[in-house]
């Protein structure tokens, strides 16, 4: 009996120590985005999603357990990453804690309904700059790379960001593009990552070779609706030539993950071992690739 209590003790013991110290979900919320962080210590919600994927973001937040945002990130002011901000602060089932943003002013409705939502409800508000560093508790680091730099596209001033937790690393850069990726480059901070959430959405105008090569990623996640009307996603995102910009960087097409095609992506992390697992496992590289050459041609 003696020895049996103790190989319980040594099993438990053993569980807890493989316990994920960090868990990233990449949320399957249609043509937007919303990145949500938990270590344990912070809920961290990066982007909000398009005011029509309310009830997607609410119920991915639901099944994570997600109740109190510590703190809530915002990239920069478009809709389908700002629209439910305000909602998120004002509905009473989500207690968010702080709000922070790249601190330039914004005439968008969305920008000013979450100012005014956070006056209101006294959240605080904060600027975050190229170079600051949030602690997400656990070990874990959110580190800025770029903010709104100066560059005239509203894309361009989005936060991008470096999120670490030992040996792990993921690169966030909501809808910045190339001008951004450059800025960053030529910084020469470290970017090398296990995990990169594709820029805007998968476009061509993001996701520079130099860029991907400089991250040099395992994984490739791409947050972006069903392509067409029906699913937003007008765009056609993931355009062909960041798909090729991951491959030839030496990405496995059985690493890049879209939310459309592989629902929530779940990133678990202790700093020394990583899991990546999709909703669901379909890989559409090749497929979609082809369709798209075929669309180039018919054009």
């Amino acid at each position: 009996m003696k020895k049996l209590i103790i190989a319980l003790v040594l099993t438990i013991v053993a569980i807890c120590n493989c316990a994920f110290a960090m868990t990233v979900k990449v949320l399957n919320v249609g043509q937007g985005d919303a990145v949500l962080i938990q270590t344990g210590e912070q809920n961290v919600l990066i982007d909000t999603s398009d005011i029509d994927e309310r009830a997607k973001l609410r119920q991915e937040l639901y099944k994570a357990e997600c109740y109190r945002i510590d703190k809530l990130i915002l990239t920069h002011a478009h809709a389908d990453h700002i629209a439910n901000a305000a909602w998120l602060i004002q509905n009473g089932i989500f207690s968010v804690r702080a709000v922070y943003d790249n601190g330039k002013i914004s005439a968008n409705k969305y920008y000013l309904n979450y100012l005014k939502s956070a006056a209101d409800y006294d959240v605080p508000h904060y600027a975050l700059k190229t170079g600051d560093v949030l602690d997400l508790g656990g070990g874990a680091t959110f580190t800025v790379l770029a903010s709104a730099e100066g560059f005239r596209n509203v894309n361009d001033d989005s936060i991008c960001a470096r999120l670490t937790l030992g040996d792990f690393s993921m690169i966030l850069t909501g809808d910045a593009e190339s001008a951004t990726e450059n800025f960053i480059l030529d910084g020469g901070a470290a970017i090398a990552s296990t995990v990169l959430k594709a820029g805007h959405h998968g476009s061509k105008t993001s996701n520079s070779l130099d860029f991907v090569r400089a991250v040099s990623p395992q994984f490739v996640i791409i947050s972006a609706g069903e392509p067409g009307l029906r699913g937003g996603n007008t765009y056609g995102h993931p355009h062909a030539q960041a798909l090729d910009a991951f491959l030839i960087a030496g990405v496995d097409k059985r690493n890049i993950f879209w939310t459309y095609k592989n629902g929530t992506v779940t990133i678990e992390t202790d700093g020394a071992t990583t899991t990546v697992t999709p909703e669901f496992h379909d890989v559409w590289v090749d497929e979609y690739l082809g369709y798209r050459l075929t669309i180039r041609k018919i054009a």
